[in-house]
């Protein structure tokens, strides 16, 4: 009994002693570039850590296997959730235009769309640049 006191008055006597004789903050020596790498090491880990369960998230909610199949299952996802959306809000919108796009690109592939576009809206915007640097619309 007596030894286990002497020892806890010795480990409160080391613990006061130590907080004596530490150093004031101001003398408190940090090595900033060190604790600036492991920083951004940290945060780098947590936002692709987090980056990569949104996206497993997304997979799995969708129930896809593959990025092909996540792209086809959301380009008919998407426009009906727009239009519910829409709907629920009461805006109305003229989609004409864009029930044409749908329409013209259903079942192109990426680049058979890319084509598509450009072949469309080729010459409608002509941008020049002149002598100032700055592009002005034709």
């Amino acid at each position: 009994m007596q030894s286990t006191l002497l020892s806890r008055n010795s480990l409160i006597g080391q613990m006061i002693h130590s907080e004596k004789h530490s150093p004031p903050p101001s003398e408190i020596k940090v090595n900033a570039p060190l604790m600036a790498v492991r920083a951004l090491a940290v945060g780098s880990l947590l936002s692709i850590s987090a980056t990569s369960l949104l996206v497993s998230s997304i997979f799995y909610a969708s129930d896809a296997h593959s990025v092909e199949d996540l792209i086809s299952k959301w380009r008919k996802w998407a426009p009906a959730a727009l239009h519910r959306i829409e709907k629920t809000l009461g805006i109305k919108n003229d989609r004409s235009e864009v029930r044409e796009y749908e329409r013209e690109t259903r079942g192109m592939s990426e680049d058979e769309e890319w084509d598509y576009v450009t072949k469309k809206y080729e010459g409608e915007l002509r941008w020049e640049e002149d002598d100032s640097g700055s592009n002005e619309k034709v």
